[in-house]
């Protein structure tokens, strides 16, 4: 088996310490993830951590104007109020992220093929995913995360990137901390999932195409 972290423990954020919602933004935590595991670094003022400032641009005037341009389903045609914050919306969290880098890093898309996941990922990309995760007392918990790295199974002995078919093990940065404790433990740095998990948690559930956004990887500096 050979177990590839492509984050080198070194990219995780916890939103629990957001000055921003801390609580409902997952999102915005786990594309910080994702753009620094792909070498990139979204630009803040001092003192303000970057997933912090990437919720308050969303919800901001220019994160509201996307989501009336990008996502209408999202506003209220009579009130003309938003029915979901900006940053709950991915096609504008894709949005945001390339506005304030000034650059097309961020592709979101329903249907990336899970076969598609650990090739980006071995080429560099950073992606983030959104899932329904189930929780202890029976409820449910809608929530976003980043895919981290991967293990393969020991009948994998290829050189080029594997196919899902050939994981055991998928590893996530969870902003919120370990799926598998109900979210009790609040580390959620490389947090592992077996591929049969991954299938039904990961949206749509079952399904072999899963809304991702991937992050391409930021040029090398010479």
């Amino acid at each position: 088996r050979r177990t590839r972290n492509f984050s080198k423990d070194s990219n995780y954020h916890t939103q629990r310490n957001n000055a921003q919602i801390p609580f409902s933004s997952c999102n915005t935590t786990s594309m910080v993830m994702a753009l620094k595991q792909a070498g990139w670094n979204i630009p803040s003022p001092a003192g303000v951590q970057p997933e912090d400032h990437l919720t308050t641009f969303l919800r901001g005037d220019c994160g509201m104007g996307a989501l009336a341009r990008l996502a209408p389903w999202a506003i209220d045609r009579v009130t003309k109020t938003a029915l979901y914050p900006p940053n709950e919306v991915h096609a504008v969290l894709s949005w945001g992220v390339n506005e304030l880098l000034q650059e097309e890093v961020s592709v979101f898309r329903t249907d990336w093929l899970v076969d598609e996941l650990p090739a980006a990922l071995t080429d560099g990309c950073g992606i983030v995913l959104s899932g329904t995760f189930p929780l202890p007392d029976g409820g449910e918990l809608g929530h976003v995360v980043s895919l981290a790295g991967y293990r393969t199974t020991e009948e994998f002995h290829g050189e080029d990137a594997p196919s899902f078919s050939d994981l055991d093990l998928l590893l996530l940065d969870d902003p919120y901390g370990d799926w598998r404790t109900g979210y009790h433990d609040h580390r959620g740095n490389d947090t592992p999932m077996a591929p049969t998990d991954f299938m039904q948690i990961m949206k749509p559930a079952g399904s072999r195409r899963k809304w991702a956004h991937r992050i391409v990887p930021a040029p090398r500096r010479s």
